[in-house]
Order: C-alpha cells, then sequence, then structure tokens
C-alpha cells in the first residue's frame, strides 16, 4: 500500500488519539497481510494514530517485514526484543506506558487479528 502524499503531513502533525500494539513472536507467514489491513483501516478514520509493533525476540523474518513496512508510514514503530522472553507485548504495556502516545491505546494479538 503506497503512502498517500498527504498523510505524512497530517501524521507529523498530530499527537494521535490511537495507539495500537500489536504483540508478535515468529508471525512472518502472516504479519504483511495484518499490517495491509490494519493501516488500511486506521488510515481511513478521522483522527491521528499510532501502531506499535512489539516483538518478542522472533527467530524468523517478523522483524525485517515490520521494519520494511514501517519505513512507509511516520506513524508506525516496531520494538524488538533480543530474545524471547514470553512476555509479550514487552515494556510497552500497561496502557500508561510513556512509549505510547495515543490518548486511547489497543492491544491485539495475532492470533485474533482483525
Amino acid at each position: 500500500m503506497a503512502l498517500p502524499s498527504s498523510f505524512e503531513q497530517t501524521a507529523a502533525v498530530a499527537r494521535p488519539l490511537l495507539s495500537v500494539v500489536i504483540p508478535t513472536y515468529n508471525e512472518a507467514g502472516r504479519i504483511l497481510p495484518t499490517l495491509e489491513r490494519v493501516t488500511a483501516y486506521l488510515y481511513a478514520q478521522p483522527y491521528a494514530w499510532e501502531l506499535l509493533i512489539a516483538d518478542d525476540g522472533s527467530t524468523d523474518n517478523t522483524r525485517l517485514i515490520a521494519h520494511a513496512f514501517a519505513e512507509q508510514w511516520p506513524t508506525m514503530r516496531v520494538l524488538a526484543a533480543a530474545a524471547h522472553t514470553w512476555y509479550s507485548p514487552m515494556p510497552i504495556w500497561p496502557p500508561r506506558s510513556r512509549r505510547l502516545a495515543g490518548c486511547w491505546r489497543a492491544c491485539k494479538t495475532m492470533a485474533t487479528m482483525w
């Protein structure tokens, strides 16, 4: 999905209303379609948002795919643990975390993704 030219200017100005966190661990087989669906939905919304991928030390290409996709979206970040901790989504949760800028926060697992 190509980034619309007006999106970067709008996204850079506003504090996000919504922060969406997607915890991942070895999700290379389905992370790209998930990111495409989620960003398409979020982009269609009338409010500012941010998307964070919390990778819990994946040993496949999950992190690489997420980083490559994030280069297109200035409101998307990938946070990655060096090794699998069995605790996902890592230190960006609970919702009061300073790493989340949105007024509203949502955490969705890959198992129950849109």
